[in-house]
């Protein structure tokens, strides 16, 4: 497991067995045995010397905690409002719910020859609308193509989250996925 630290030339780094690991300026990568809390101890000539407390975390662990902050990306993206024709419903789990299930009452009332079917709805910004079965068709095929796109990024992304080599390598593409978003 390994840290990098960048320290000022003549400085020296120092683990808690005493193993000097610089004493040059630029960047200085220190190798620990094992995960958990670490100390390392910078001295510069001419000063005190000061401690600084380290989490050094394995590249597994680095791993699941950035998967599961795509997770919760794709989660927040997934319960955004929806917008389809001009109008803009919420997005969360129970709005899609409803959607869905009004959907297919529009579906049934058409089937029974109610051609003029719809359904009074509240918009995501309070405002009362009809919206026709063909209109909540609409919003419910635009929350599965959300949800289809959605978790196939996600999963592309984890999938290369894992494959990564480095902690620094993992860390981009979590960058490169939310700020995709």
């Amino acid at each position: 497991l390994q840290v990098t630290v960048s320290v000022a030339a003549g400085t020296t780094v120092r683990t808690k067995d005493g193993e000097i690991h610089a004493e040059a300026g630029g960047s200085v990568t220190v190798v620990f045995p094992e995960a958990g809390p670490q100390v390392l101890r910078i001295e510069q000539p001419g000063s005190s010397y000061r401690s600084i407390k380290v989490s050094v975390i394995s590249l597994p662990d680095v791993r699941a905690t950035l998967c599961a902050e795509v997770d919760a990306a794709r989660d927040t993206r997934l319960a955004a409002p929806l917008t389809v024709g001009g109008v803009t419903l919420n997005g969360d789990a129970t709005a899609q719910r409803n959607i869905a299930e009004a959907a297919i009452q529009g579906a049934f009332a058409v089937m029974r020859g109610e051609t003029g079917w719809s359904k009074v709805w509240i918009t995501e910004g309070n405002l009362s609308v009809s919206l026709s079965a063909a209109d909540l068709e609409a919003f419910a095929t635009e929350i599965g193509e959300r949800r289809s796109l959605e978790y196939a990024a996600a999963r592309s992304a984890k999938d290369a989250i894992l494959a990564a080599a480095s902690v620094s390598a993992a860390i981009a593409v979590r960058d490169a996925h939310l700020a995709g978003s």
